[in-house]
């Protein structure tokens, strides 16, 4: 004898009420999965600002490497540098910024870097006047400023921080008197002057 088939009270099998009864995820699982979204959470919250921080230092050191080259290239040309020629629009025109870094109309445009503090430059001396470019950046925090005064020994003879110089030429760069005078008073408002010889 065939059974009728009634589609409105199906025949529930054991098979069919075992395989809902396993669906969705159990009490055990969804606090495991909690558990590790909560350690990601923390680690990014940890690590992470590290990382930026780290991440924006490189760039700013691959930044002063390419215009260290182009200081040296520039000044194997005019000799000493002077006001006129070393001027930041001068700088700008001869290519020493990328274009990313630069904004504004000529004569009144602005380099800032990777915290969008502002570069300055001046005529700086090693052995005489003239023979270096003094790059002046602001605005740089606190844990950046440390990590950047130590990271420019190949590319700069001297550095000062917030005033205090903590690179002599010849002289790698004192990491205790860097860290010393990032922060303190100046916070995240960090000032480093760097001195790039032709």
């Amino acid at each position: 004898m065939i059974a009728n088939f009634d589609s409105k009270h199906p025949i529930v099998t054991r098979s069919s009420r075992a395989r809902r009864a396993q669906r969705g995820v159990s009490f055990v699982q969804l606090a495991f999965i909690i558990g590790i979204a909560s350690l990601l959470v923390v680690a990014a919250i940890i690590y992470g600002p590290r990382y930026f921080t780290k991440a924006k230092v490189q760039n700013e050191v691959s930044a002063l490497t390419d215009f260290r080259a182009a200081t040296v290239s520039f000044g194997s040309r005019v000799g000493l540098f002077t006001t006129t020629n070393s001027s930041l629009e001068a700088l700008i025109g001869q290519n020493f910024f990328p274009m990313t870094m630069v904004s504004g109309t000529a004569p009144n445009r602005v380099v800032t870097n990777q915290w969008g503090g502002s570069y300055t430059v001046g005529v700086g001396t090693i052995v005489n006047a003239g023979d270096a470019i003094v790059l002046t950046s602001t605005g740089i925090p606190a844990a950046a400023c440390t990590e950047l005064g130590t990271s420019l020994d190949g590319i700069a003879s001297v550095i000062t921080v917030n005033g205090t110089t903590v690179k002599t030429n010849g002289n790698a760069a004192n990491p205790a008197t860097v860290a010393a005078n990032c922060g303190g008073t100046n916070g995240d408002n960090n000032g480093m002057a760097i001195t790039m010889p032709k």
